[in-house]
């Protein structure tokens, strides 16, 4: 018996010449393989589906659920009894400022928007390319607070106006039958309750406007300025009040030749046991009377070696990853961005750690906060070598160790290079040294003597 006569008894068909079921065959062959590699693909999709975001759809932002804002309103805190349990384990400072924080974000949506194509042009690209690393410098800081507590408390105020009057269309309501009786009145007697009713209307006005306690927003005020900028990427904190600076410009994404971007910032000048210093990345604008990590849309890695993701708002939660050991003054943070995946990994000393967030796609800026005390943090966006051999090896600076720019940073003048700068020479203070013949300013004697 041949071959095909046997593949032929096992299906059940008859009358298969020998090339009909080498295609039989070949073609289960085929469709056993497809299956294979289809079973594979799926595995494989399903345990790193992170890999697999579309980085070809440029203009879409993807932030992921432990970013995402937990509460868009106060009330919305009392809805979970864990997150109702922080906020009422803050101390009423915290607890204001948590409020401001909220309306901060309600007043200013943060820009989600985030594009690395390639070819782009756009007016970042132009700074860095014209500018180089100069362009890169912390802003100074700006007053945020007092117009956010001046809505605040005329919202406040808005309010209790609001609560005043359901109490008097209340009170209307319940006094009815005595105001119609006092209103049809013709003769008063001492049964008739003349100004009773008033008299009563305006004693719960006070009980009810006594017994509500105002936010005292202006608590959060700061006296002086928190902290000043030096040399464009020295950040000096000068108070133990909550505060943080943003940089100017966003991590550059387009027209990179490689995907990662990477700093490093440089501790100094605190104390660990009083000061916390937060290092981070944020979406603009943010609050600069809040930590990175604090408000939606951002991380940041603390002095005390604790990550904290803007998922968890409260200070007091201490349900947060500690990463890395408590800083001193000299430690050195990096982070690094890696525009393909979104993903955000950091450095300590210049040992790369791990990955503490991915899909993380956004238009990002390096931020950095303190509080508790004063302190000093410089950052290294590519001006310098970094601790991390790879990203000096990689070029992964903020311009690609195309420091200078095109047009490149203004002459630096000082005395010295002056006096020996030809371009600024100049002649002699009048009155000039003139020879022997001529010993006055108004020429030779003989011609000063000359008789027309």
């Amino acid at each position: 018996m041949s071959f095909s006569t046997k593949v032929s008894n096992i299906l059940g068909t008859s009358n298969l010449d020998d090339s009909q079921v080498t295609y039989l065959i070949l073609f289960s062959a085929l469709m056993t393989v497809f299956l294979i590699v289809s079973f594979l693909f799926l595995v494989y999709f399903s345990c790193y589906r992170d890999n697999f975001l579309t980085p070809l759809e440029d203009d879409s932002h993807y932030i992921p659920d432990c970013l995402e804002p937990p509460f868009e309103n106060i009330d919305d805190i009392k809805g979970d009894e864990y997150k109702n349990s922080l906020y009422d384990g803050l101390n009423e400072k915290d607890k204001t400022r948590y409020k401001l924080a909220l309306k901060f974000y309600q007043q200013n949506k943060p820009d989600l928007s985030f594009n690395n194509a390639y070819g782009e042009i756009d007016t970042t690209y132009l700074l860095i390319r014209d500018r180089g690393i100069s362009c890169f410098y912390f802003d100074n800081y700006q007053e945020q607070l007092s117009e956010l507590v001046q809505n605040a408390e005329d919202e406040e105020n808005g309010e209790l106006t609001s609560s005043d009057i359901f109490s008097t269309s209340t009170a209307t309501a319940n006094n009815t039958t005595t105001s119609s009786i006092i209103a049809n009145a013709t003769e008063t007697t001492s049964l008739l309750p003349v100004a009773s009713s008033k008299k009563k209307y305006s004693t719960t006005n006070e009980t009810n406007s006594s017994t509500v306690k105002s936010t005292d927003y202006r608590s959060l005020m700061f006296s002086r300025v928190p902290y000043f900028v030096e040399d464009l990427t020295e950040v000096n904190f000068t108070t133990s009040e909550m505060s943080s600076a943003m940089l100017n410009l966003p991590i550059p994404l387009k027209n990179r030749k490689n995907e990662t971007v990477y700093f490093e910032t440089k501790l100094f000048d605190f104390n660990p046991e009083t000061t916390l210093i937060s290092v981070g990345l944020a979406t603009s604008p943010y609050p600069n009377f809040q930590l990175p990590g604090l408000s939606p849309y951002s991380v940041g890695i603390q002095s005390d070696g604790s990550l904290r993701l803007s998922g968890k708002p409260f200070l007091n939660d201490l349900d947060l990853p500690v990463i890395l050991p408590q800083m001193i003054e000299g430690d050195v943070i990096g982070i690094g961005y890696k525009t393909i995946t979104g993903s955000v990994f950091i450095t300590h000393n210049g040992k790369n750690i791990l990955e503490i967030v991915k899909n993380f796609r956004a238009q990002l800026y390096p931020c950095i906060g303190s509080v508790g005390g004063p302190c000093k943090v410089t950052c290294n966006f590519g001006q310098l070598g970094f601790v991390f051999i790879e990203a000096n090896v990689k070029k992964l600076g903020f311009c690609e160790n195309h420091n200078e720019g095109s047009i490149g940073a203004p002459p630096l003048y000082s005395p010295k290079m002056m006096k020996k700068d030809p371009l600024l020479d100049h002649g002699e203070e009048l009155p000039p040294h003139y020879p022997s013949d001529e010993e006055t300013f108004f020429g030779p004697k003989s011609l000063r003597s000359f008789n027309f």
